[in-house]
């Protein structure tokens, strides 16, 4: 409203010192070219330019629909590259502004040395979040800035460069998930639970060979159970790198020490140098392999039930990387011990990934200026301009299983304390029995703990509900559009993620000539950037296009939409857009409706490029088309097509004849 009652002003203002400068110039006799000018643009309904202030959303120009499209490209052009002088962590260009130090008055000198360190990024100039911006104006310390003990250790060069497998062996304590690498692209995804195990790295120390030289590798393969004939891991493991690492761990850091890991000097500088040890060790291991799987045939039923029932196995297993399985190592450092909780075992996530933290406790909020929680540190951790964790796809499963805990742990006690007992008390024993756990269940009392969690089936009651409420208040959507996620089609994402992890500035050429595998390497390294990437083309989509002057679907009064994640690990929406003045189905004439959706959508593909993409909206069949014995596509695909829109009314009982059905039917199979 603020934005067309100003310009109506504007306009009002500009004529009325035209008028006046019109009757000016007749009495004079000068010529009106220029102003002339300025009456036509007044007079113009097309979309031009009209720079209006105020904020984002009120200063956004009148362009049309070419510029809206240029406008987009070069918007998302740029990624998270922008580094914040405060927190260190990478944001986009609409997250960041220029540090500016005499905005600051209400900071005192000590906090802003803290803070403004003086790091500079794009464009060589210092940049700061609007989160850090916000807190300094009014004095106060970030919680994320580096000040505030928001760091990472320094990673040694020992513990750079290590393979999963390797990391695994130094680890006093073994995160078991279940991940799936999904199709298409290699993506990985979780399914099921996170087990903390501990492990005794003495053990595996002392048995792993002393090696030869600092290149000997040695197939080596990580069990649940020595007994199991599946593995977790499989890979050539360097015992040099593998103990050189294990012994600094245990030299610097004292959680490590803390958990009884020793490991001898001699037993790393002193490589053997005869053929008959290793030999022996060889001779010994795969012995002991052996034995255990020559005994695979008496527990396979017990492993079987114990596969089915059990939140520790594990299905990631990769081609065998060697031909010679008799000299194939396994381990089971995790065997016989019991899982510890996440949440009782303090230490659990740096002693599980030593690579990050190296060793290193991190932080409490008793040693920190200002309280963190811990959401904010996983925000903190994957935005980061260091990628460590951004780049370790077990630890961010393990923060997500983490953070969903805490928060089912928290929605239930907010529960409890709200909870009208009317004088009752419930014990854990009322949740042992099934008859009050069935009555909580029937009545879903139950689920209102997970509305807060997203992708549970409350989380998407609650949104269902606010669907229902812009129905009721907006009416019918006008448009229902679904948006994919194509990302080894996206030329910028490319060559983001090779600024960002290969340090290297693609041109557009070569990611032209890059090939699949290379991309999908990329975009597998990195999934942080790639869901952030996706989500800020979305917003960039909907406000500087969807939305825009030129209205490419109408005047948008309002939106909604949901994400969801495709078999192959992308993102995908399903969206709903309302526009103004738009026909209704019901109560409009069915012309109305018919040159509504036609002013908008278009059938033809005016050039090769847009033909491509049309591609990959066609339907393509599968086997579930014809599933059930269905000779052709249950889908009733390719659809028959037809000259102009239509609006197909279902037929009516007395015109409704099963030999029609049956003509029809086999007329369009004939198409």
């Amino acid at each position: 409203m603020y934005k067309q009652n100003y310009s109506e002003r504007v306009k009002d203002t500009q004529k009325r010192q035209y008028s006046k400068r019109k009757l000016d110039c007749s009495e004079n006799g000068t010529k009106m070219v220029k102003y002339k000018k300025v009456e036509d643009n007044l007079n113009d309904n097309s979309c031009e330019a009209l720079q209006i202030p105020g904020n984002s959303d009120d200063s956004r120009q009148q362009i049309d629909v070419t510029k809206a499209i240029e406008l987009f490209h070069k918007n998302i052009s740029v990624g998270p590259e922008y580094i914040c002088t405060c927190c260190d962590q990478l944001w986009y260009r609409s997250s960041v502004t220029e540090c500016n130090v005499s905005l600051y008055k209400s900071c005192s000198k000590e906090i802003l040395n803290l803070c403004l360190t003086g790091l500079k990024s794009i464009d060589n100039t210092e940049w700061i979040c609007g989160t850090c911006h916000s807190n300094l104006k009014v004095g106060k310390l970030p919680s994320c800035a580096k000040a505030n003990k928001m760091t990472f250790p320094e990673k040694p060069e020992v513990l750079k460069n290590l393979t999963p497998l390797e990391e695994r062996l130094i680890s006093p304590r073994i995160p078991f998930m279940q991940v799936r690498e999904l199709p298409s692209g290699g993506q990985l995804s979780i399914h099921g639970n996170v087990v903390n195990v501990p492990a005794d790295v003495n053990t595996t120390v002392s048995v792993l060979p002393r090696p030869i030289n600092e290149s000997q590798t040695i197939p080596i393969k990580l069990k649940r159970r020595l007994g199991y004939k599946h593995h977790y891991q499989f890979q050539n493991v360097r015992p040099t790198k593998v103990l050189d690492a294990a012994q600094y761990l245990v030299r610097t850091s004292e959680i490590f020490k803390n958990e009884g890991i020793q490991v001898m000097d001699n037993y790393v500088s002193n490589p053997i140098n005869k053929d008959e040890e290793w030999s022996e060790f060889i001779a010994k291991n795969t012995k002991e392999t052996s034995d255990n799987l020559s005994n695979d045939l008496n527990i396979q039923n017990q492993e079987t039930v114990e596969t089915r029932v059990s939140v520790m196995d594990i299905l990631l297993q990769e081609p065998d990387i060697t031909q010679d399985g008799d000299k194939i190592i396994s381990f089971a450092p995790g065997e016989g011990n019991r899982p510890l909780g996440i949440f009782i075992d303090k230490d659990a996530e740096f002693l599980s990934f030593p690579t990050i933290y190296c060793g290193k406790r991190q932080a409490d909020n008793s040693e920190r200026l200002v309280p963190v929680h811990y959401s904010t540190i996983c925000k903190w951790e994957l935005r980061s301009r260091d990628r460590r964790v951004a780049q370790s796809v077990p630890n961010i499963f393990y923060k997500l299983k983490k953070l969903q805990i805490r928060q089912i742990q928290g929605s239930a006690s907010l529960s409890l304390r709200k909870c009208k007992t009317k004088g009752k008390t419930y014990t854990a024993g009322d949740l042992k029995s099934e008859s009050s756990v069935n009555k909580l269940i029937n009545l879903d009392e139950g689920f209102r703990v997970l509305r807060n969690l997203r992708g549970s089936p409350p989380y998407f009651e609650r949104c269902k509900k606010d669907l229902f409420a812009m129905i009721r208040q907006l009416g019918k959507p006008t448009w229902f559009c679904s948006f994919s996620a194509a990302e080894t089609r996206w030329i910028h994402l490319i060559k983001i993620l090779g600024r960002l992890i290969d340090n290297k500035h693609y041109t557009d050429d070569e990611v032209k000539q890059m090939t699949w595998q290379k991309k999908s390497e990329l975009i597998q390294k990195d999934p942080v950037t790639c869901a952030r990437n996706f989500e800020h083309m979305v917003q960039q989509f909907i406000h500087n296009f969807i939305k825009s002057s030129c209205h490419p679907i109408g005047e948008v009064v309002d939106f909604f939409y949901r994400v969801e994640f495709q078999q192959r690990g992308s993102p995908h929406i399903h969206g709903l857009f309302w526009t103004k003045n738009a026909p209704e189905y019901g109560k409009d004439f069915d012309e109305d409706i018919t040159n509504f959706v036609d002013s908008y959508v278009s059938c033809k593909a005016d050039s090769d490029d847009l033909t491509e993409l049309v591609n990959l909206q066609r339907h393509k069949h599968s086997k579930t088309c014809k599933k059930r014995g269905n000779a052709v596509c249950r889908f009733n695909f390719p659809l028959p097509p037809m000259p102009r829109t239509m609006i197909l009314e279902p037929l009516s009982e007395t015109d409704l004849d099963e030999n029609v059905a049956d003509i029809v039917k086999k007329a369009l199979g004939q198409i």
